[in-house]
This record gives structure tokens, sequence and C-alpha cells, in this order.
């Protein structure tokens, strides 16, 4: 990566949607060839600040068969949880294809799967409109390229299934084994809707639960019966994947805790990701060049590695900018 080239592609201060969203050229191409789905989920506390109360690191990452691990397609720090900090993410992901309109889009885009969050769905259908230049009347079949992570419903059907007082203990296994068939996808929206009353009827302590998946913002993107159009084939059904590298990025990080208010928690978290990507540039290197040994080809790789690395942190320097700027609007 050349250094007049900025790993920082999107960026704000405003309480509106703050966040700083990061991009390597490395990660822009890779977005731009896979054709694995994508996965999206957040690191919560990684990143700590006295003036916000909810500062956290939001990957979209993929699996590369190249190097056969998930790696990140963007890494955003982002200052809230709304819709509109989703929206700003997910910009940055749209900017890296060369998809022209919405069509070539929903046959192109291998799908996306993110966890129950209503801000992140939306901030997603927003950032296809902007980008698309769709209009808010126009109707979007979201739930062709997107789609909730079963996991995160089957934990939520076991702590249920093992509350006592909504599910009795002698019936917890039949109920458990009932609410899974939900899932399936070789029911109708008829025998659907069949098993959800059935389900209500015999333990009438889900009905709020249920409901709540049911809802029609959110049913269609767990449960494969009420999808109106069928989905892209490819969609991972679970986040696991990034959940597995959110874990390596934060035990690859110093250990020392970092609560200095008297520096930017935008260059604390630039400098934490600036320093993994780096060292996931390493890994790809080492994977590329087969077989690795210490000789011209090894030195050369670690010369690269070098200019890179002086290269990512260089883009730290060129941040005081919007240190200065941020120290103001937090002060």
């Amino acid at each position: 990566m050349s250094p007049d080239k900025t790993i920082i592609l999107s960026s704000s201060i405003t309480s509106v949607n703050g966040h700083v969203s990061i991009q390597t050229e490395f990660m822009k191409t890779r977005a731009c060839d896979l054709e694995s789905s994508m996965q999206t989920d957040s690191v919560h506390g990684f990143v700590q600040d006295i003036h916000f109360e909810e500062v956290n690191v939001t990957f979209t990452s993929a699996y590369c068969p190249i190097i056969q691990r998930t790696i990140p397609l963007v890494i955003s720090i982002m200052f809230g949880k709304s819709q509109y900090h989703y929206k700003a993410h997910f910009l940055v992901l749209l900017q890296s294809f060369a998809f022209h309109n919405l069509d070539e889009f929903l046959e192109g885009f291998p799908g996306m799967t993110c966890d129950f969050s209503d801000a992140e769905r939306v901030g997603f259908e927003l950032a296809i409109r902007d980008h698309f230049m769709i209009p808010e009347f126009q109707p979007l079949p979201l739930e062709k390229i997107y789609r909730f992570c079963e996991v995160h419903f089957k934990r939520s059907l076991t702590r249920v299934r093992r509350n006592g007082a909504i599910v009795s203990p002698e019936k917890e296994m039949s109920f458990y084994v009932k609410a899974l068939e939900l899932l399936s996808p070789d029911h109708s929206n008829a025998s659907f809707h069949q098993l959800a009353k059935e389900l209500q009827r015999e333990y009438p302590k889900i009905k709020k639960w249920l409901a709540w998946y049911l809802h029609p913002a959110r049913g269609k993107f767990i449960f494969p019966a009420l999808l109106s159009i069928p989905a892209n084939g490819s969609i991972s059904k679970d986040t696991n994947a990034q959940e597995s590298l959110g874990g390596v990025f934060q035990r690859a990080a110093p250990k020392k805790n970092y609560q200095s208010p008297k520096c930017s928690t935008i260059q604390f978290g630039l400098c934490k990701t600036s320093k993994w990507t780096t060292s996931v540039l390493q890994g790809v290197c080492q994977y590329v060049i087969n077989p690795v040994r210490r000789g011209r080809s090894f030195s050369k790789m670690m010369v690269e590695l070098r200019i890179l690395q002086k290269s990512l942190l260089s883009q730290v320097k060129l941040m005081e900018g919007h240190q200065v700027l941020a120290i103001k609007f937090l002060s």
C-alpha cells in the first residue's frame, strides 16, 4: 500500500453517527473478489471512553479460501449503535463493490448475516438505498440477501426452555424440539403459522417472546417459511466465524488497561486496529508464499511488511486533525 492511500475511508465526530471506518486496499480487493457470504458483528467493551456510553468495534468479515481463514473487510470504531452508525459502516463496504445498480447487487452479492439488532438491519437497508439511490417508497427485497443468526435464536430459545416459570421442566425438551421446527425450510407458510399457534396454545407464557421473533420486520430474516422470495443459498446461517475473529482481535491487543482521558479514543482504536491489520496481512503473506523459507523470498517479504507497517502507522499521524476536533467536541 502506497503512503498516499489512506486506510480511513469514512469518519465523523458528530453525535448522529460518530465513527471511524477502516479498510485497507487488501480488504477492499478481497471484498470485491470473495464469493462467500459475509457476517457482521460487534466487539463491545474493547474501547472505553468516559464521554460515550457505547463505543464498539464493528467488523464485517468473510471467509477467504486462499488463506483458509475468516478475514475482516471493514472495521469501524463506532461511538454509538444507532441505524445511522451502522449505515456509515455498511456504506464503506458497498463502495468496495463494482455493482452498477440494485439488480446487479441483488444477483451478485453473496449475502449478509447479522444478529437480531434492528439498528443493524435498518442501517444496512439505509446504506443500500443511499448507495444505489433507491427511494424510500420503493420496496427492497432485503430478505434475498440478509438474514439473522440462527445460533442467536437458538440461544434465546435455550434460555426460555430452561426457565421453569415459562416452560415446566417435564416439558422442556418437547418444547425445545417443537420450537426448533420453526427453522425448518420444509414448512409452508400455512403449516408454519399452524405450528406457531400450537406452541402459543401449549405454552401460553411464550406468546410475547415468540411474537417478537414473528414480527413482520424480523420473521422473514430467520424463518424460511416466511420468505416472500427465495433467499440466496450461500448466506451463512450464523455469525460464529465473525465472533471467533472478534476474539482474535481482542487477544491480539496489549493487555494493559487503557483509560487515559487525555488521549483521543479515535487514535487509540485506530492504533490497535492498524497493528492488528498488519498482523493479519503478515499472515496472508506467509500463506501466499509457498513454501516460506528464510531465504531471499522471506527477506523480501519482511521488508515489504516493514514498509507496510510504517505506512499504516503514518495514517495514524494523519488523524491528528481529527484528534483536535474530537477533543474539542468532547470537552
